[in-house]
Order: structure tokens, then C-alpha cells, then sequence
């Protein structure tokens, strides 16, 4: 069940991602209040709104559908969406960063920003991983509330590989003092399963590179699209 919920979100992703240039306005007609306070990029996320054609709302009203907001402490009297289900949902920026990337109006779930999820907190980074296993991976860990990027620097949490032979494992194999946890594939896959503690990081051989009998294991097959 929780294999499937990420898979049709990254379908979506995908497909869409084919029509961009042929669709446009995908925020037309919604009703979007911005709360600028601590916004991440709030130029940019102003312009994709723009270029959406969102009906930006300068005060919070009953005419709102969604709230976009970046930090809990800048919501001021707009009421949480746990306090009455009428509420319109509060998501973060990212919602309105990858509808505009993906040409279509994702679902809110994996963007609420008072809900903590499974990766809630974490940045995750690959290294020697194929296109197409770093588009699953990247679906699986956005949808459960993490973050991804290709860069490997100070805000990365965990760096995902096949490979501890890479220039990213040898770097951190040298940096002993940066904490970074390495994991495979198949990690992030079994904690969105719940068959694995998914707090539990890989044994290793040295302080962060894994040992290579226990790099196996990843299949793509389980997670075909």
C-alpha cells in the first residue's frame, strides 16, 4: 500500500513532466494566500504563480484554498488545518515549485507543512545511481517528506549508492568528521515498507563507507512503474 501511494506520484511526475510545454495556467482559478515570512525563494514562487495564473490573495479570507508557507511561526491567525477540517491545507513551497516542474497540480499529502513525515528532516543524496532509479528514489523520498539533491555538501544527511568506490564515498571516506550516513537503494525502499528499522543505518567497514557484501540487493524490478 505504501509502495503504491508514492508510485502513482511519481507516475504523475513523469507523464506530466512530457506536456509541459504544452499546458499552461495550471493554477488557474486556485485561490492562493502566500505568507512571505521565511519563504524559501519567495521571488521565484511569486513568479511561478504568476506564470500559473494562481489568484494571488493578499489576506487570508474565505475565498483562500491554499496556503502556501515555509514556517510554522509565520502563519500568524491563519488557523492550522488540524484545528477544522475547513480549513484550506497549508503546504510548503516545494508544492508550488514541482506543480510548475511537472505541469500539473500535484497532490498536497507530501508538502503540508505541519505534518512530519518518514523522511521529514532529511537530505539525500545520490552518487553512481541510474537516471531512472534516481526518478523513483527521488518520488519515494519527496512524497515521505525528505529532500533531495545532487550536490553533496553540509546539508546532506544521507548519501544513497551502489557504489562505494565513487568520488562522493572517497570524499566522505576522508572527511570522517562530516555525518553523513550511507545507504543503498533497497534502504530507503524497505523503511517506506516498514520491514526495516528504518532508522538503522547499513553496517560499514570504515566510519562511513559500507562494506561491499552488504552494498546488494537493490532490484529495480520491485519497484518498476
Amino acid at each position: 500500500k505504501n509502495i503504491s501511494r508514492w508510485r502513482r506520484f511519481a507516475i504523475i511526475c513523469s507523464v506530466s513532466t512530457l506536456y509541459r510545454n504544452m499546458m499552461s495556467g495550471i493554477f488557474k482559478g486556485i485561490h492562493i494566500y502566500l505568507v512571505e515570512d521565511g519563504l524559501n525563494e519567495p521571488d521565484k514562487v511569486k513568479q511561478l504563480l504568476r506564470e500559473g495564473e494562481a489568484s494571488s490573495e493578499y489576506y487570508y479570507t474565505d475565498l483562500v484554498d491554499v496556503v502556501v508557507c515555509d514556517e510554522p511561526g509565520g502563519l500568524g491567525d491563519v488557523p492550522s488545518s488540524n484545528e477544522n477540517s475547513q480549513t484550506p491545507p497549508i503546504v510548503k513551497s516545494d508544492w508550488v515549485v514541482l506543480s510548475h516542474k511537472c505541469a500539473t497540480i500535484l497532490t498536497k499529502e507530501p508538502f503540508l507543512l505541519t505534518e512530519k513525515r518518514l523522511f521529514s528532516g532529511f537530505t539525500f543524496c545520490p552518487s553512481k545511481l541510474t537516471k531512472k532509479d534516481q526518478d523513483r528514489l527521488w518520488a519515494m523520498i519527496v512524497f515521505y517528506g525528505g529532500t533531495w539533491q545532487q550536490r553533496l555538501d553540509k546539508n546532506v544527511t544521507h548519501l544513497i549508492t551502489m557504489d562505494t568506490q565513487s568520488s562522493k564515498c572517497r570524499w566522505l571516506e576522508s572527511h570522517t568528521s562530516v555525518n553523513v550516513k550511507v545507504i543503498t537503494p533497497e534502504w530507503v525502499l524497505d523503511s517506506i515498507d516498514g520491514s526495516r528499522d528504518w532508522t538503522r543505518m547499513l553496517p560499514i567497514s570504515s566510519p562511513w563507507i559500507p562494506n561491499h557484501q552488504n552494498v546488494g540487493g537493490w532490484s529495480p524490478t520491485r519497484v518498476s512503474m
